[in-house]
């Protein structure tokens, strides 16, 4: 639900402009203002994302309105509404995203809210974008510990102690120094929880932990196999990972 404030002088045409929004579903008239600090007053106290703003008003008039909300730190959008198309230009000039000229018709508003709700989901999935990549840089979200099955008991594991997590004959395996831990898990459940900038999916098998690696052997067909410490085996980095785990370890530096 978007929620918004009418701004005009003029009761009838703020009353008509507001039945006309609520008519639709997906967005819910907030508040009304009959003049410009009522608007400022009535943003604050609605956090409405956005403000249908008549520009001609006495005292403070829409564009000043407008002027001093994109000062905020998440400044609604504005919908300038006039009756005078001159000011369609002075409107972009502070960053509306949208100007309807009076008397508003039915079609013209329609096109204006559905272009306003594009807009504000598409911010808002950028947001969420941005939100999940701080997250994933930070390592926030990723389990400190899990847990392990060995000779019938639970045995924590910190993130930090595992060399590599592999898949055997359908059962998922964590392996430390301390021995190796069957998980209720898939690889990739595991690896989606963990992955970041420490452990690396290198085969359909097999995921590192690339801050344990004691050493890297070239292998046939330009692959890798990786050493743990106290591990006799190999673990192999398949020719599909190969360039990403070059870049991962910075071997091309």
């Amino acid at each position: 639900m978007i929620s918004c404030i009418v701004v005009d002088d003029e009761k009838p045409a703020r009353e008509e402009l507001a039945w006309m929004i609520s008519q639709r579903g997906d967005f819910h008239v907030a508040d009304i203002a009959e003049n410009g600090i009522e608007a400022l007053e009535k943003s604050w106290q609605t956090d409405a994302q956005l403000v249908f703003l008549d520009i001609n008003m006495p005292g403070i008039n829409g564009v000043q309105v407008a002027q001093e909300l994109s000062k905020r730190e998440n400044p609604p959008y504005i919908v300038f509404v006039t009756a005078y198309d001159k000011y369609a230009i002075k409107a972009f000039e502070v960053n509306a995203v949208d100007y309807l000229l009076k008397p508003v018709s039915a079609e013209r508003l329609e096109k204006s809210l559905e272009k306003i709700k594009r807009i504000i989901i598409h911010r808002e999935k950028l947001q969420a974008e941005k939100i999940d990549s701080i997250i994933k840089e930070m390592g926030m979200g990723r389990p400190s510990r899990i847990v392990g099955y060995s000779n019938d008991r639970l045995i924590p594991i910190e993130t930090s102690e595992i060399l590599f997590i592999s898949i055997e004959d359908k059962t998922t395996f964590v392996h430390t120094e301390r021995g190796r831990f069957s998980i209720n898990s898939t690889l990739a459940e595991i690896y989606e929880r963990l992955r970041g900038e420490s452990f690396f999916r290198s085969h359909k098998s097999y995921i590192l932990n690339l801050d344990l690696i004691e050493s890297i052997e070239p292998w046939f067909n330009s692959t890798y196999n990786v050493r743990y410490k106290g591990i006799k085996e190999g673990i192999p980095v398949s020719r599909t990972y190969v360039r990403e785990f070059r870049e991962r370890m910075n071997m091309d530096l």
